[in-house]
């Protein structure tokens, strides 16, 4: 190949790569008004990038977890299997737990109600929320 040939296979890349930061900005709020479907409770929805980060972002500002709230969250999601042990003869716990079961975060993990819980699990919204939080800005 010479170097005629390899510098023409070389300009549509060039050309692609420029327009792509050249218009950034419109692809990236394109890409916000972009509808995919999500299925929830035997129903399908469409929604926006822009509306289930709008979702997210309102929820949160709704429930703020305290920094005991977020070491549990953490201790949660470092398990391996994503649970932690609790007493349920001992519900000095539930005043701290409650809210982040109310935000669903957490769940009981082998019953149905979290006072009668032996064990309390991370959902995968929990997860995300420390995922997101431990991410650097």
């Amino acid at each position: 190949m010479n170097t005629l040939e390899f510098l023409s296979k070389l300009v549509w890349p060039a050309i692609a790569a420029v327009a792509l930061i050249a218009f950034s900005k419109e692809i990236r709020q394109a890409l916000g008004r972009a509808k995919f479907k999500i299925r929830l409770f035997d129903t399908e929805i469409e929604v926006t990038r822009d509306e289930v980060e709008g979702l997210l972002k309102e929820n949160w500002e709704f429930f703020r977890p305290t920094l005991d709230q977020w070491d549990y969250l953490k201790r949660l999601c470092d398990s391996p299997s994503g649970t932690l042990a609790r007493d349920p003869n001992k519900p000095d716990d539930l005043g701290m737990l409650r809210p982040l079961r109310n935000a669903g975060l957490i769940a009981g993990a082998d019953t149905g109600f979290l006072q009668d819980s032996r064990e309390v699990r991370i959902t995968p919204l929990g997860r995300f929320m420390v995922h997101a939080r431990q991410k650097p800005k």
